[in-house]
This record gives structure tokens, C-alpha cells and sequence, in this order.
């Protein structure tokens, strides 16, 4: 039975910026540098490239059998580059959406850094918001403010 032959591109760290990021390592391979994240389409990679440090990074091209993607899926699951599409607001509140390319485990990590700051930002600045004119209750509201500040105090 003839196996078929998949094209990855592994992305590893440069060893001197190792140090710089640890929380990302997890996993390395035969070539014995740290696997940052990896993917199986050359324009998810080109895209991830744009928002990431590329001296950095060391990119290696291979062809892997239909095992080894299996096993690389199994064991490596939170490297994979991923599409993520985030909305965010203007200064004008107009809906602003972007698409970042990144590894599943740099979005986890992002996002629970992005909630822990906010959840202190609330906690520190919340004030009943019955002092605030129709204007600022808007701009509240459209920043998730109420249902934040309900979720600290539950």
C-alpha cells in the first residue's frame, strides 16, 4: 500500500530566544529545537509570518506520512496554526474585525492574559454606573462593561 506524502512546515525558535518566551515551548523533535507551531498551507504560514517575529524563527519544510500527522494531531494539537477572527472597536465605536494567524496555544494564552487585565480593570475602576450620562452608559455598553462588572460580582 502505497502511503501518501503530506507537506508541513514546522516552525521552531531560534535558540537565543528561547529564554524570551517559555510559556510557548513545550515540544521539540529530531532537529532539537523548540516546535513553536506549525502548519499544512504555505498561505496560513505566510499570514502567520506577517504578525510574528521572523529572525526569530526557523522554518523547515516536510513531508510526513499519514501516521505521522496523525501523530503530530494527537500530540501536538495546540501548535497548529489557526485563523481567528476578533472584533474590536474604533476610537469612533465602529466595529473593527481582524484576522490573526496564530498557533492555538498563543491564542489561549493570549486570551486568558487579555481576561485577567481586564478583570482587574474592572475590578479597580467599577463604580455604580447610575452617575454616568446617557453618552458614557453607550460607550459602557458597547465595551461590555455591565456584563463584565456582573460577572466580577457574582
Amino acid at each position: 500500500m502505497l502511503d501518501i506524502d503530506y507537506t508541513y512546515w514546522f516552525i521552531y525558535i531560534r535558540p537565543e530566544y528561547v529564554d524570551k518566551i517559555p510559556m510557548f515551548i513545550t515540544t521539540s523533535d529530531e532537529t532539537n529545537l523548540p516546535l513553536f507551531a506549525y502548519t499544512d498551507k504555505r498561505s496560513i504560514l505566510k499570514k502567520f509570518l506577517k504578525i510574528h517575529n521572523k529572525d526569530a524563527l526557523i522554518i523547515k519544510k516536510k513531508h510526513l506520512s499519514r501516521q505521522e500527522v496523525n501523530d503530530l494531531a494527537r500530540h501536538y494539537q495546540n501548535d497548529i496554526i489557526r485563523k481567528y477572527t476578533l472584533q474590536t472597536k474604533t476610537k469612533s465605536y465602529e466595529v473593527l474585525t481582524l484576522d490573526l494567524y496564530m498557533s492555538e496555544k498563543e491564542y489561549i494564552v493570549s486570551e486568558n492574559l487579555c481576561y485577567t487585565e481586564i478583570e482587574s480593570i474592572f475590578r479597580y475602576v467599577w463604580d455604580p454606573t447610575d452617575k454616568f450620562k446617557d453618552k458614557v452608559m453607550d460607550a459602557l455598553s458597547i465595551l461590555g462593561y455591565h456584563e463584565l462588572n456582573y460577572m466580577l460580582e457574582v
